[in-house]
Order: structure tokens, then sequence, then C-alpha cells
């Protein structure tokens, strides 16, 4: 029998397949589980009909002791605005942009030397967010004429937010300025050169229309946007088609994935398959071979009990008959596939436990069998 030590390489193809492959399978479990969230959301507008929709949906659970009405998901189109009258001023644009959201990250480009080739690399040096509480207002009544009486929908805890899109109000590259003995150093001593820092600055702005995917609550406090807590995942993005356009995309990426690697997991199964035949194929034909050859010995040493010593030791065999690897005993065995009848059983049965090929024509030897001379 084969043994396991025998597919040790494709055994540990085999597992990272699987490995992959598994990894592969969940994430496009978790995208298609995403899409069909999205698709099965409730699309609803911030607008004057909005708590008696929420009071009215169909998958709404009302709970009488605190009062409040939930709906478990849906996506949620408004426009941003803060609440109090405090916004996030730009730190970088030229123009007066303010906000809900700003985050400005430093990002340091530069090269470094791997095994004889430049790459280029990154580093974050600074990630800074700044924010104030806001909501999502009514898109009919415009950001200038919001207020309290207006329908509005608190968002809340959107850092747990799987998705925040942001507007890109500044973006700046300043190159990194160094004399020509620090570039020689950085360059053939260190084997770094640092190319310059990227300023960026994103900000969720004020009036900026967004929707919001998550889970909508009816209360004494008004109405209110939180993260689902069933798993599903939470989104404040542009524009809800394109998002499950996107996740549809990164599903069917995956997919294309996990076929891949399942057929080469099954393409490895199968080599191992052949390959463990190929092997039961060859241990059987060196069975047959060591039957036959210990059947040719068994034969040699009958006839020559019967012919006695004497007459053994008298015959003399001619050069034709005898085995061209010990020189002493009788050729008995014809190599094949190649033919050639050049050995005695003794010195086939070597030949064929070292892998050695024929001593003759230098061919592979698969088996033997008993030739007759004469």
């Amino acid at each position: 029998m084969p043994d396991w030590s025998d597919f040790v390489p494709e055994l540990a193809c085999l597992g990272v397949d699987l490995v992959i492959a598994a990894v592969l399978c969940k994430c496009y479990e978790n995208a298609n589980k995403v899409v069909r969230d999205l698709n099965s959301a409730a699309q609803l507008n911030v607008d004057s009909g909005l708590k008696d929709g929420i009071r009215s949906h169909p998958e709404a659970v009302t709970d009488e002791a605190t009062d409040t009405v939930t709906v478990p998901y849906v996506a949620l189109r408004g426009i941003v605005t803060p609440l109090g009258g405090r916004s996030v001023t730009s730190l970088y644009s030229q123009r007066a942009v303010e906000g809900v959201i700003q985050r400005v990250v430093f990002t340091q480009h530069g090269k470094k030397m791997y095994r004889g080739m430049w790459m280029d690399t990154k580093r974050t040096l600074n990630d800074m967010t700044n924010h104030v509480p806001f909501c999502l207002a009514d898109t009919k009544y415009g950001l200038g004429l919001f207020s309290a009486a207006k329908p509005f929908v608190e968002v809340m805890d959107w850092k747990e937010a799987a998705r925040v899109d942001m507007e890109t109000v500044h973006d700046e590259f300043v190159s990194h300025s160094a004399t020509i003995g620090q570039h020689l150093w950085d360059h053939i001593i260190e084997g770094e050169m640092t190319r310059g820092v990227q300023k960026t600055e994103t900000m969720l702005t004020n009036g900026a229309t967004i929707t919001g995917v998550g889970k909508l609550v009816l209360g004494p406090m008004g109405v209110k946007l939180l993260p689902p807590e069933d798993g599903k995942s939470f989104f404040l993005v542009d524009s809800l088609k394109s998002l499950i356009k996107e996740q549809e995309s990164s599903r069917n990426f995956h997919k294309i994935l996990v076929y891949m690697f399942s057929g080469l997991g099954i393409f490895i199964g199968g080599y191992m398959a052949w390959k463990y035949l190929n092997i039961r194929k060859r241990e059987a034909e060196v069975r047959v071979n060591q039957d036959t050859l210990a059947e040719i010995v068994r034969g040699r040493e009958a006839r020559e009990a019967r012919a006695g010593d004497g007459a053994r030791e008298e015959r003399e065999l001619p050069d034709r008959l005898v085995c061209v690897v010990c020189l002493g005993a009788e050729r008995e065995v014809i190599l094949l596939p190649c033919g050639h009848v050049c050995v005695c059983a003794t010195c086939a049965d070597t030949l064929l436990q070292r892998g050695d090929l024929c001593p003759v024509c230098r061919g592979p030897i698969r088996t033997v069998m008993p030739a007759y001379l004469s």
C-alpha cells in the first residue's frame, strides 16, 4: 500500500487550497448576505409622513414599556445637518467648507530597497478625526430652512458604520527636500528614500444628501438611526444603488475565486488519486516481478540439484549465455520493454530493487519474464 509520505507535497497544497477556499466562501457568504439585506431594506425618506410610515411598517416592533417603535433595517435618505448649530470647519481647503465629520490623514510616501529592487512604501504619520452630532433632515426643506420643528432623524454611533462616504475637500502632496549628501546617504547607505508627505482632508459636508442604512427607532426623544443589532451592516453612503452594485461585484468576484480554488482542489485530489493508482500499479508490477524471479531461481536450483555438483562444475557456458553483470550465472531473464536477455534472475532482482537501467541499452526496466536459451 502507498505510504502517506508519498503525498506530502500534494497534501500540503490541498490543505492550503482548502483554507483559502474556506476563507473565500466566508467572504462570499458575507457579501451575499449584505446584498440580500440591502435589497430587502425598506426605503424611506425623511419627510412629514416618516413617523406614520414607521408605525405602519410591516416589520415594525413596538415596545410599550419604552414607548418605542423599531424597524430593524431601513434605507433612509436625507440631508446631512448638524445638531445644535455647531459644525466642523475645514482646516486646509481654500474655500469655506463646513461639515459634521472631518478626517485628516498625513501619509508619508517613499521608496525602499528590497532584494535589489526599489519598492514604493506608504506610512500613516497621523490620522485625526473630528465630528459633531448630526441628523438627516427633509430633502425638500433644504439645509438653510432646517429647524427642530421640521422632520429629522438623528444619526447615532456613526463610527460603527462599515462605510461612510465623505467628500475630499483637500489633497496636497508636499515633496521632501533633501541635500545631495542626504539623498546619497538615504539611497546608498540606508536603502530608503522619503519622497514626501501627502495631506488629505475628507469631510461629510453640511447639505450633502446621503442614505443611511441601519435600524430606525421612533421614541419619545424623536427618531434615531442606529447600527443594527442582528449582524447586518451599517452604512452612510451617497447612493444605495451604487452600494448594492459594488457589493454585488464583490460577491461575484469572490464567487469566481471560490470556483477557481474549488476547481484547483478537485484537480489536486484527482492528481493524488492518479498518483495513488500508479503507485499501486507499480507495486503490483514489483510483486509480479518478484514472483517471476523467485520462480526462475527455484527452477534453477531444482535443475542444479538434479544434475548434481559434479555436473554443475563441469558445465561451461558460452559467452553469449553468461550474465553480463555477475559474469558467472546463465542468462535467464528477458528485460521489458527493451527485450534484452542479458542477466540472470539474481542480478535482475538486484537491478529492479535499485531502480537501475538495462545494462545493454540503458533503458528503464518495467517488468521481467523468463528466457529459455539453448
